[in-house]
């Protein structure tokens, strides 16, 4: 990671929010890349405020250094309250707000608007863009199986989920927006294998997904109608796990 590059483009913010991530596979990397660019931020704009956050610090709850606020808590109730009293110097870490969701559906679709062509076609600082327009969807949240091999039930011990009318709706967002590679990030795709199956039929019937290429992940819950159902709603990639 060409740490400075992307320091040289913050010095306009008032505000940098960080990810702190807890993908298995490359957990440590993420971590230190995290740790080296607040602090290069920091060593270059002392005045812009720092807010980290991810599901490392909710597993692990702990400050990290040269961040204003380190959010260890689920960030979507709290994120403007934190923002704008950063930016006004009141920030109380007492009293922050921190009650976590109750309501999926609450949440607006993400404002893709604001992600560059560069990072929705697979390009970084240090790589050339190589793929079709690409993008996140999240369904739910959480999983409540007991699963020995896996780590999100050390961050999530709830399953919040968004109404099928709205994944329907988000999608056809994504088909007007033209994206072709499609993830849907949630924990557990099939933790409801009813409503799964229900949002993979709607898509297939209604012709949502035609030209898109799906991925998912599906952990212990699956059956060969969802199989059918996959094909049909253009799913190229299904993560599976089996304990």
């Amino acid at each position: 990671m060409k740490i400075q590059e992307l320091t040289e483009n913050v010095h306009s913010s008032d505000v940098v929010i960080v990810e702190i991530d807890s993908f298995p596979l490359k957990r440590t990397t993420n971590i230190l890349h995290a740790e080296s660019l607040i602090q290069s931020i920091r060593s270059q704009a002392s005045s812009i405020k720092i807010i980290a956050f991810g599901y490392d610090l909710v597993l692990l709850p702990r400050e990290i250094a040269g961040a204003d606020f380190t959010c260890s808590f689920e960030p979507e109730n709290s994120i403007d309250q934190v923002v704008d009293s950063l930016i006004t110097d009141t920030l109380d870490k007492n009293t922050m707000f921190k009650e976590p969701l109750t309501d999926f559906d609450l949440l607006p679709f993400p404002a893709r608007n604001l992600v560059s062509d560069l990072a929705e076609h697979g390009g970084s600082l240090i790589h050339k863009a190589n793929l079709a327009k690409s993008t996140l969807i999240q369904t739910s949240r959480g999983c409540l199986n007991t699963c020995s091999f896996c780590q999100r039930k050390g961050w999530q011990d709830r399953y919040l989920t968004h109404s099928v009318e709205y994944v329907i709706q988000e999608f056809k967002e994504l088909k007007k927006s033209n994206y072709i590679n499609v993830w849907i990030c949630d924990d557990n795709f099939t933790f409801n294998l009813s409503r799964a199956k229900q949002i993979l039929t709607q898509l297939a019937q209604n012709k949502i997904s035609e030209r898109m290429k799906i991925s998912l992940s599906s952990w212990t819950n699956i059956d060969f109608e969802f199989l059918d159902l996959a094909k049909a709603a253009n799913v190229s990639i299904i993560s599976y796990g089996i304990e």
